[in-house]
């Protein structure tokens, strides 16, 4: 049985024959604990953990979030851990996850303490080696043996608990890997940007994901029958009629469908209003008025807005020629956003419905309701149907721009329309997906003392910990589990899955400096791992409070920072934002409110920015007269930018600098593929996506071609969750002209060298070697260049060897 066999089979090792054991190519310890949570189930075959070439890295980045551990024993027997967070992003979340299998380990398990690793010693790989035991104990317990998932390894085969890589234990290593990549998950994202480039195939539930989620919560399959009869009376859910033939029969089906499904949503919102919201809050004795608002949450605000959507929409439709509806959702996609409030508080409307059903008093009065309405489904499917509502108007959009002719005056509008309707579903994933952040948080907070409400910091943006000391109290410095909101940071002290609240620093009370701490002027009473250190200075008149933390990393602390300043700079600029931006209580003098920042932060956060547009090449002569500079588009400008046409080969005359060097438009990965696979190493363009308009990427011919999504995060770009982000692409652009990518793409051993367009000159023999080095080297103590020909770096960096033949002994 070869070794390529055995990476791609499931293995039973608990029923594996001894003779055939040791005919198979010698196993380490991890290996087995791989192929075990295999044979139990809860790691697929096609696992990079699983694979031929895999590495103890890639099982580490399996585990790291605890839903794989979760998993196992929720397997061995059901119900072992109760919540498992199955897509969790934030840090606190993945930690409840492994604490909550450590749990279940020793309650539901027997297993002994000294058989369990802890959860930092798993989510930062610090000492992996008891992790693997921990598996290996468990697949010894007596449920897992009544399971039928027999365990590892046998008493016979001698194994050893290491992981070696060409002579070395990489165990050693894999601290080091979190510390560089900042967590384990941001490693495996940076990896997946490089080899997959996903933003040509986006998957729906990437962008719909929280609202099936809701969807699901509040009906699931159901929801399908309920919204079809509702809304189509009876007539089906079909986008077109069957008998229509031509293009104009087939559009104007689509927009009758809209207008009469339209109305049909808002007699429902009404219907809700008046029945519902009236008879339930009219017998506070028997529904509470909190219970009522959970239930119900802001419908009333979802009718105000449907109401002049349909309004617009029917005049839009009285007219007898053109027939523009793309205006009525320009209008309305900033009023849709009150969906996000709906979606997120669906799952507690679900959950409140559900308990009050075994109160006989409410199921009578639910009842009652349900009677007066005329309704023969119950309130929780009619809940169901907002979430559907719009969910279907991407579907009618696609669908009324694709029967719409390319003459037509509302063509370019619905394509707008259609992108803004998709950027709201992002909107409203991105308030949910907050929301239950937040929730959990609360939920894991004890003893909480701040000045104001956790929910008026704004959005969670990050979250771990941190060492902190602050230089106005006489408290050494403590590790801390630090949460970063819009408006402020919360320290806790972490036990287990529970943070027991020691400090509050509020960002928009007073003016914060954030400052680099090199390692001479840092405290001395922290001497162990957290030693990068930074400061958020606080400023009260003449007064000055100094904030101190320190990170694990140099890549944790760069992170930390940038995130701050982000807060910082969003908060300096709502309060420089011109008069007209501010809410109505500024305008009538009264203060803005922390809420009302919030608000606006978390918008901004979750709503993200829109990219310029490149301009198309012009003649020299009106080049000189215009501005170098992009517009900014913004929804229902007009179309997207469309591709340039091509130039020709211009050698004597290179544009390295020039945006239309390396901006090649609109164009599909496969156009992209084909134009750098014979250019040079290091030869670059960016596309805009041909399936998203307005998403834009960077393709790098190297030994491949590797294609890098430019990510939004608020106002700024970035190509990895790790790298600096910029304020235009042009600028992402010109740094990475003078850095290399492996910064970020370990193996991406090339700088931004050549704009594709400047490579269609070249001829072969002109192409450029990329110069790999001899080898690497990771930098101890940070050092300042004191000359021209040396090299400034920080400590912790990783650094490409040359060559070793320099005119002075020892110098590289």
């Amino acid at each position: 049985i070869n070794a390529e066999y055995m990476g791609n089979c499931h293995l039973d090792l608990g029923s594996t024959p001894t003779s055939l054991v040791r005919r198979l190519p010698k196993m380490e310890l991890w290996q087995m604990a791989a192929r075990w949570l295999n044979t139990v189930g809860v790691l697929p075959a096609d696992s990079p953990a699983l694979a031929k070439s895999s590495r103890v890295y890639d099982f580490a980045l399996a585990l790291q979030d605890g839903v794989v551990l979760c998993n196992t024993v929720n397997k061995i027997l059901p119900g072992s851990v109760k919540q498992v967070n199955a897509k969790a992003e934030k840090q606190f979340l993945k930690m409840q996850n492994i604490n909550s299998f450590l749990a279940a380990c020793t309650s539901v398990f027997n297993l002994k303490t000294s058989d369990l690793f802890t959860a930092d010693e798993l989510y930062y790989a610090s000492n992996f080696p008891k992790v693997v035991h921990t598996i290996s104990m468990l697949s010894r317990t007596q449920l897992s043996g009544l399971a039928g998932f027999g365990y590892f390894p046998k008493e016979s085969e001698g194994v050893q608990n290491v992981a070696e890589e060409d002579g070395e234990d990489m165990y050693h290593n894999l601290e080091d890997l979190v510390g560089q990549s900042l967590s384990l998950e941001e490693a495996k994202v940076n990896l997946a940007i490089v080899e997959t480039a996903p933003e040509e195939s986006v998957e729906e539930e990437d962008i719909y994901g929280q609202l099936q989620k809701a969807v699901e919560d509040a009906g699931g399959s159901a929801g399908d029958e309920v919204y079809t009869d509702l809304l189509y009376k009876g007539t089906g859910d079909q986008i077109y009629s069957a008998g229509s033939s031509s293009q104009d029969e087939k559009r104007n089906c689509v927009l009758l469908e809209l207008q009469e499904t339209e109305r049909n949503y808002v007699a429902l919102l009404r219907m809700i209003i008046d029945v519902f919201v009236r008879v339930v809050s009219a017998n506070g004795k028997i529904i509470s008025r909190l219970e009522c608002k959970a239930i119900f949450s802001n419908v009333e605000d979802l009718y105000a807005t449907h109401k002049k959507f349909l309004e617009n929409l029917d005049r839009a439709l009285a007219s007898h020629t053109g027939r523009n509806v793309s205006p009525c959702f320009l209008d309305a996609i900033r009023s849709f956003r009150c969906y996000g409030q709906f979606c997120s508080d669906i799952t507690e409307a679900v959950n409140t419905l559900r308990e009050l059903d075994s109160r006989p008093a409410c199921q009578k009065l639910l009842e009652q309701a349900r009677s007066e309405s005329g309704q023969r489904f119950p309130l929780k499917d009619l809940l169901n149907v907002p979430m559907q509502r719009i969910l279907k108007y991407p579907l009618l959009l696609k669908e009324l721009t694709k029967y719409t002719n390319s003459s037509h005056p509302d063509k370019e509008g619905l394509r707008s329309a259609l992108l803004a309707v998709e950027d709201l579903a992002k909107y409203i994933n991105d308030t949910k997906k907050n929301h239950d952040n937040l929730k959990n948080m609360i939920a894991s907070l004890k003893q909480y003392s701040g000045r104001r409400p956790l929910k008026s910091y704004g959005v969670l943006v990050r979250d771990g910990d941190l060492t902190y000391h602050c230089d106005g109290l006489k408290v050494p410095i403590k590790l801390r589990y630090v949460f970063l909101f819009n408006l402020g940071l919360i320290c806790c002290k972490a036990k287990g899955p529970v943070y027991h609240f020691k400090a509050a620093i509020d960002l928009d009370a007073d003016e914060y400096d954030i400052q680099d701490l090199p390692s001479t002027e840092s405290p001395k009473e922290n001497e162990g791992k957290h030693s990068f250190y930074f400061s958020l200075v606080c400023r009260k008149g003449s007064q000055e409070i100094t904030h101190i933390f320190a990170a694990k990393s140099l890549a944790a602390k760069k992170k930390w920072v940038s995130e701050i300043q982000l807060q910082l700079q969003a908060l300096k600029d709502v309060r420089s934002a011109p008069p007209e931006t501010l809410p109505r209580g500024a305008l009538d003098g009264r203060p803005i409110s922390q809420s009302s920042r919030a608000s606006r932060l978390s918008e901004s956060s979750a709503r993200g920015s829109l990219p310029p547009i490149p301009p198309s090449p012009v003649s020299p002569a009106a080049k000189a007269s215009q501005p170098k500079s992009y517009e900014q588009w913004v929804i229902g400008s007009g179309p997207p930018s469309m591709p340039p046409p091509p130039l020709p080969p211009t050698p004597a005359a290179p544009l390295a600098n020039s945006d239309e060097a390396w901006y090649a438009g609109r164009m599909p990965r496969s156009k992209a593929d084909e134009l750098l696979e014979s250019s040079p190493p290091g030869t670059y363009l960016v596309r805009e996506s041909d399936s998203r308009p307005g998403d834009y990427s960077l393709s790098v011919a190297f030994s491949i071609v590797k294609h890098i999504k430019i990510s939004r995060r608020g106002i700024k770009y970035e190509i990895a969750p790790d790298s600096k982000t910029f304020a235009s692409i042009q600028e992402l652009i010109r740094h990475f002209q003078q850095h290399s990518l492996s910064r970020h793409f370990p193996g991406l051993d090339t700088a931004l060298v050549i704009p594709f367009r400047d490579a269609i000159g070249m001829t072969a023999g002109a192409q450029k070697s990329k110069l790999v080095g001899i080898g690497r080297a990771r930098s101890r103590f940070a050092y300042t260049a004191k000359c021209h020909d040396e090299l400034s770096f920080e400590r912790g960096v990783e650094l490409v060897i040359l060559s070793t033949n320099d005119v002075d002994p020892g110098w590289y």
